[in-house]
């Protein structure tokens, strides 16, 4: 465990309540805060209201104010963002759930931040099996549907090149990555909705590669990833559902898809 980190820096009302630490000694302040969304169709204006604060037997009543701009931000998200999400956040909450990678994913969404990994890392690692990415990509295809949702990162395999006994860099996992892709095809056609155009590629054994001496590296992983796009994009042009629709934009989603 690590002291001092938190997943959040305000924690709900709820969870103090619930640890018992609900109390503010005599003589200190306590600061906290309210979220306030208000409706699409709201009618812009102020809105006054109180606040009862209630304190051992004492009630107390603040005036509260609330400012409704004249605009709407539009529901649909259009940046595309990936956001890290996977950084030891299991050591703040003390548990690696998935119900627990998910609920941290869609707090992501409220604040239109797309998520990197959907599967915890306890699951992920070495188990790319058919069963597994037939998963991921249920699970992506879920978050896509949020309108919030612009991006969802398609996992890969890392696998240790050698030579001569000598290991000397890392690689994808070529075959693992072209289940992906097809997985993710085979999805689209079935739901008749383009995945493509809410997916990336983020491959974190080239990330930073000046700091890391890693450019002979990423050259390997760039390349292995072209060739994969390429070629699977190639087969599934010739041997996928031809008269379906959606198979020209899913086949160019392929060959586009960003890395």
């Amino acid at each position: 465990e690590t002291k001092g980190y938190f997943p959040d820096a305000l924690i709900p009302v709820k969870a103090i309540v619930k640890d018992g630490s609900n109390k503010i000694n005599a003589n200190t302040n306590q600061s906290f805060y309210i979220k306030v969304n208000s409706d699409v169709h709201q009618r812009a204006g102020t809105y006054r209201g109180n606040l009862y604060i209630q304190l051992n037997n004492t009630e107390y009543k603040v005036a509260v104010t609330v400012d409704v701009k004249d605009y709407v931000v539009n529901q649909v998200t259009h940046s595309k963002s990936l956001f890290l999400n996977d950084w030891s956040y299991d050591s703040g909450e003390n548990e690696s759930s998935q119900e627990k990678l998910d609920a941290y994913n869609n707090a992501l969404l409220k604040y239109r931040l797309s998520p990197d990994k959907l599967i915890s890392s306890d699951e992920q690692d070495n188990k790319f099996d058919d069963k597994f990415i037939y998963r991921y990509t249920e699970k992506a295809y879920q978050f896509m549907q949020n309108p919030s949702c612009t991006n969802v990162s398609i996992p890969y395999a890392p696998t240790v090149e050698s030579s001569g006994g000598i290991i000397y860099y890392q690689n994808i996992n070529k075959s693992i990555f072209k289940k992906f892709l097809t997985s993710y095809y085979v999805k689209s056609i079935s739901e008749n909705y383009n995945m493509f155009d809410k997916s990336a590629f983020y491959c974190g054994i080239i990330d930073e590669p000046d700091d890391r001496s890693m450019l002979d590296q990423t050259r390997v992983v760039v390349e292995s990833f072209r060739t994969v796009v390429s070629e699977t994009a190639d087969e599934l042009e010739r041997t996928g559902y031809t008269n379906h629709p959606l198979h020209n934009d899913l086949i160019k989603g392929i060959r586009e898809l960003k890395n």
